[in-house]
C-alpha cells in the first residue's frame, strides 16, 4: 500500500472514532452537569431533599420570646428558711417557681377585739382561721390554706410570708408554677387590700419578655397616683393600672 493510501485510511479511522464517541453533555441532557448545576442552585436536583430535611429537624419555636429569671433568691415561709416555692428575680419579678405545702400556720393582727373576733382560736369555723383588723373599729375571720387543695379551682396557696403577711391565703391563678409557662414565667403580682390591710390583693399568671411591663416599676408614669400604678395580669395580659386599695384610708 502507497504511502498516500495509508494517510486517507488513517483520517478515515479517526473520523470513525469520532462519530462513535459519547457527545458532550449540554442543557437538556441526561449528563451530569445539569445535575450539577441544580445543586448548587438549589433547583430540582437533590438539594431539594437535602434542604427539606434539614428544616424539619431544626428545633420548633413558640414565637414568644425567652423570659429568665436572674440570680433567683428564695421567699422563705414565716418564721424560718422553708422555702415557700416563689423566689425573687434580679429584675424584681417574683414567680412560682414550684409547688409546696405550707410548713407554718398563719396568725392574726387584731387589736380592737370586735366584730367577728378578737383572736385567732375564735376562728374555728375552717382550718386555717386567722383573726385580723379590718377597721380602726373591727376585725374579721380569715380562714387560709395549708396548700392548693385548700383552695377553690383556679386558685393558688399563697404560704405565710410570701405576701408580706403572716398568714396564709388562697389567691386567683392562670398557673400553678413556672413550669406551665412555656416562654415566661408564673408570676406574682401582688399588693394594695380590698380590707385596708387585712387581705393582700394578689394573683399569679404567666408573662413574658414581650409584656408591656414586668413590674410594678414599670408603671410608675400613671399620672394619676404614680404611688399606685401597678403592672397585672388582666384577661391573662399583663398591663399597667392602678393598684386596687391603694391609697384608702380606713
Amino acid at each position: 500500500m502507497s504511502t498516500v493510501s495509508r494517510g486517507r485510511l488513517c483520517r478515515l479511522l479517526v473520523a470513525l472514532m469520532c462519530a462513535c464517541g459519547p457527545e458532550p453533555a449540554g442543557p437538556g441532557s441526561d449528563g451530569g452537569t445539569e445535575d450539577a448545576s441544580a445543586t448548587a442552585s438549589g433547583g430540582s436536583g437533590s438539594t431539594a431533599t437535602t434542604s427539606g430535611a434539614s428544616g424539619s429537624t431544626a428545633a420548633p419555636t413558640t414565637g414568644e420570646p425567652e423570659l429568665p429569671c436572674v440570680d433567683p433568691q428564695p421567699i422563705f415561709q414565716r418564721g424560718g428558711e422553708v422555702p415557700s416555692g416563689f423566689v425573687r428575680c434580679a429584675n424584681g419579678i417574683v414567680h412560682r417557681l414550684e409547688v409546696v405545702a405550707c410548713a407554718v400556720e398563719g396568725f392574726g393582727d387584731c387589736m380592737s377585739g370586735n366584730d367577728e373576733c378578737h383572736s385567732d382560736v375564735e376562728c374555728d369555723d375552717a382550718p386555717h382561721g386567722t383573726c385580723h383588723q379590718v377597721s380602726f373599729i373591727g376585725c374579721v375571720c380569715n380562714f387560709g390554706c395549708g396548700s392548693d387543695a385548700d383552695c377553690a379551682a383556679g386558685e393558688i396557696c399563697a404560704c405565710p410570708g410570701v405576701l408580706g403577711k403572716n398568714h396564709s391565703q388562697c389567691i386567683p391563678a392562670g398557673c400553678l408554677d413556672s413550669s406551665g409557662c412555656e416562654a415566661g414565667l408564673c408570676a406574682l403580682a401582688a399588693g394594695g387590700s380590698t380590707q385596708c390591710g387585712a387581705l393582700a390583693v394578689a394573683e399569679v399568671a404567666c408573662i413574658d419578655a414581650s409584656s408591656p411591663c414586668l413590674v410594678h416599676e414599670d408603671c410608675r408614669h400613671l399620672p394619676q397616683n404614680q404611688d399606685c400604678g401597678s403592672c397585672w395580669p388582666q384577661d391573662g395580659a399583663w398591663s399597667c393600672g392602678t393598684l386596687e386599695g391603694c391609697g384608702v384610708n380606713c
